[in-house]
């Protein structure tokens, strides 16, 4: 995708008496900012999914420990996990 360049143009209206007189265009080259933009939505996508998975343990590791602590109070034992939620 190297072929791609990106052109922000701005244009503005010059009037002399009420009528349009010309049109200044400017082009400015923003190539390297939508590659960032694309680079950057790249990476939050991908944090994104490693917060899911590691939210996900962490609910799962909790549920463990919760049954643990329901196993050991069955057998007369204390709770080894101190649950927080």
């Amino acid at each position: 995708r190297d072929y791609i360049t990106w052109v922000l143009v701005n244009a503005k209206p010059v009037f002399s008496d009420n009528e349009l007189d010309k049109i200044i265009v400017n082009f400015v080259d923003i190539t390297e900012r939508k590659r960032a933009e694309e680079a950057l939505k790249k990476r939050m996508t991908e944090l994104e999914i490693f917060n899911d998975a590691a939210v996900g343990r962490e609910l799962k590791i909790i549920e463990h420990r919760k049954e643990i602590n329901e196993l050991l109070k069955k057998l007369g034992k204390d709770e080894k996990y101190e649950i927080v939620e």
